[in-house]
């Protein structure tokens, strides 16, 4: 069954991607289109955190593929809201541990009135995903608090992390630095190449050299032959020349 389901995910996320949507509606079909395949069989399936990632592999395989997530760019914008930087897709790990939360929580509830449920509680050990023996009252993070998980893992990568330092300085407005995102049409491929420029895994020459380790990789600047060719050079620092 978990097969099953799992091609079916992707291939109505292919169908999704082959179309001309801009990169905000596709992802906005991809959350509405394809992630309820998966949201129905959360709870009832025993679908195990690397059954998910496996998911989540394939899918940005697929996004790479079809040029609207680059090989090397942070993973953790994909699920991050679009307002804070991220692409806005669903995260199908949070949803199937919330999904399966709200159903323990029903039964646990239901088991004060109900005799039914009661003895369902009582036999469910470990026979269901549920596991409703060992489920406990314990709550889940809420969304924000797991989005900006997200973002800390995101934030403490050595070279992604450089955007979302830069963001969280005291003169930079979080808000209109995203709007490209939230507001935008842009082509799912352009939206794809930009959060690549700032997540910095453009093969400039620095890139090459210190990330790739190519250490006979020429280092100045192809246009100029003056800076070291950074990303920041190449968007900010580099001056024009004449033909």
């Amino acid at each position: 069954m978990k097969q099953k389901l799992g091609e079916e995910y992707l291939n109505r996320t292919k169908s999704i991607l082959k179309t001309k949507l801009n990169g905000k509606n596709m992802i906005k079909a991809i959350n509405i289109y394809v992630t309820p395949v998966l949201t129905f069989s959360f709870g009832i399936v025993k679908w195990t955190p690397t059954d998910l990632e496996n998911l989540h592999t394939k899918m940005r395989m697929l996004f790479t593929r079809y040029r609207f997530h680059y090989p090397r760019a942070a993973k953790e914008r994909l699920t991050l809201p679009r307002q804070m930087g991220g692409r806005g897709l669903i995260d199908i790990t949070r949803l199937h541990d919330k999904e399966v939360k709200l159903l323990q929580t029903y039964f646990l509830n239901k088991q004060v009135t109900s005799s039914l449920h009661a003895a369902v509680v009582k036999a469910d050990d470990r026979c269901t995903p549920l596991d409703l023996v060992r489920a406990n009252a314990n709550e889940l993070p809420t969304d924000e608090e797991y989005n900006n998980k997200v973002k800390t893992q995101w934030s403490q990568k050595a070279l992604h992390g450089r955007h979302p330092y830069d963001l969280s300085q005291q003169y930079v407005d979080i808000e209109v630095s995203n709007k490209w995102l939230t507001n935008t049409d842009l082509f799912a491929e352009t939206e794809g190449f930009l959060t690549a420029i700032q997540d910095q895994v453009i093969l400039t020459r620095n890139y090459k050299k210190y990330i790739l380790k190519q250490p006979d990789t020429e280092q100045l600047c192809r246009r100029c032959g003056k800076e070291l060719e950074t990303i920041q050079h190449i968007t900010a620092a580099l001056q024009h020349v004449s033909n």
